[in-house]
């Protein structure tokens, strides 16, 4: 059995469309056991709440991924923030220069890889952030990284079910004065997948000024 750890850095691309975000909602569907440390729920937590702040997210929307991540938290083993831990936490710290919140997530991830030791278990440490990553491995831990790594796919299933950018189609494309190809990414909500297409975006003059997707 394999035991993901993570860290918040990962943790949060399962409710912001980035690099790493597709593979992380597998991981989480994928019936793997995770966890990860109460401090990492309080960092995933803030995270959202301040997405308000700047008006990114609206209130429905910030209370439906606020409901998700109290729903993933339940499901995960959530490790809490021991003596021993924060021991360990200061020693990382001091030997590997990290800022206090990797320090603890590397300490409570070797507790945990330290448990499993001999039972013929193990444990991969989940992150995206490149300095915990590489004191991780230097302690000897697994880790894996998807900030920029993407599962294959079929194209098939890369096509959206609605359409973005719908215009009325006319001889007036011949007279294309602009035209590029573009990534759309969007989020299918039924499975909460994200979706990647390639468009072709126009702009037809001198009729129209409008945006035409081919």
């Amino acid at each position: 059995m394999t035991l993901f750890y993570l860290d918040s850095s990962a943790w949060l691309k399962r409710y912001f469309l980035e690099p790493g975000s597709d593979w992380m909602t597998r991981l989480f569907q994928s019936g793997d056991l995770l966890a990860s440390s109460v401090l990492g729920h309080i960092e995933v937590t803030s995270a959202l709440a301040r997405q308000q702040v700047p008006r990114k997210l609206d209130e429905e929307k910030l209370a439906r991924l606020q409901q998700q991540l109290e729903e993933d938290w339940g499901d995960l083993a959530g490790l809490p923030l021991t003596e021993e831990v924060v021991d360990r936490a200061l020693r990382l710290a001091r030997s590997y220069k990290l800022r206090g919140a990797d320090a603890v997530h590397l300490a409570t991830a070797l507790g945990v890889n330290d448990t499993l030791a001999g039972t013929g278990n193990s444990l991969v440490l989940v992150a995206s952030d490149e300095e915990l990553l590489a004191a991780a491995q230097q302690t000897g831990l697994a880790v894996a990284n998807r900030q920029s790594q993407h599962p294959p796919r079929d194209e098939a299933e890369s096509r959206p079910a609605l359409r973005l950018l719908f215009a009325r189609w006319s001889e007036q494309v011949r007279m294309c004065s602009w035209a590029d190809q573009v990534e759309v990414v969007t989020v299918d909500l039924v499975n909460q997948q994200p979706i990647r297409f390639q468009v072709t975006v126009a702009v037809v003059l001198p009729f129209s000024s409008e945006r035409v997707v081919l």
